[in-house]
């Protein structure tokens, strides 16, 4: 069988189709269950870095860990500290810290979750 004479320029462009992935940040980011995160799983991840570092944590580095954008996080961390669970502090360039209150939510919905466990259809 005679083998084919090669393209001296490659494949051509139109033969590879570039996988083009989503990005994932925001509420795109897959949640435990595999879908969508809800605002509930949001809040509870930026509650858990918040308990997870010893000092006050600044946006950016909240931003950072839950994969969501500045001005995103910061309307949910506003809203946390509205709900009491999230305090700011009072130095000069603003720092988030975990209340009481926020560590207790935190325990009931991990506890919450070990009594779902891993749902079949699960929408949240």
């Amino acid at each position: 069988m005679p083998s084919r004479p090669r393209d001296p320029a490659g494949p051509s462009e139109s033969a590879q189709e570039p996988s083009v992935e989503p990005p994932l940040y925001g509420t795109e980011r897959q949640g435990p269950l595999g879908a969508r995160r809800s605002p509930l799983d949001l809040y509870a991840e930026l509650l858990e870095v918040l308990r997870r570092t010893a000092s006050p944590c600044r946006i950016t580095r909240l931003s950072y860990a839950v994969g969501m954008p500045v001005d995103r996080t910061h309307r949910a961390v506003n809203f946390l500290v509205q709900l009491g669970l999230v305090t700011r502090t009072a130095d000069e360039t603003p720092a988030w810290r975990l209340t009481r209150r926020g560590y207790d939510f935190l325990q009931t919905y991990w506890k919450l979750r070990s009594f779902l466990g891993p749902v079949e259809g699960f929408v949240e």
